[in-house]
């Protein structure tokens, strides 16, 4: 066997790696429940899911987020969703 037997094992499954993150297969699409914190709606840190929002999600925003505190809702970066799910969100300002 080979010396470079393992380089070139682990250079083909990167590559196959590669090849799959790159099909252009759709993503599953999800509902992200907002946690209630200040974290920006672009990040993970701001759903209890802990995954960035993509085109594809639903932002659900119900009794785990709580309006009361005077949150102040930030993008930080561009945000494109498919849709908001607004149910019964906890707290009045």
């Amino acid at each position: 066997m080979s010396a470079h037997y393992p380089q070139r094992l682990s250079a083909r499954l990167l590559l196959a790696a590669a090849a799959i993150g790159l099909s252009g297969a759709p993503l599953a699409a999800a509902d992200l429940t907002k946690a209630d914190n200040t974290t920006a709606l672009a990040a993970g840190g701001s759903y209890l899911e802990g995954l960035v929002p993509t085109s594809e999600d639903t932002l659900v925003f119900d009794t785990t987020f709580n309006a009361g505190t005077g949150i102040t809702l930030t993008y930080g970066s561009p945000l494109s969703i498919l849709g908001l799910e607004l149910g019964a969100v906890t707290g009045t300002d």
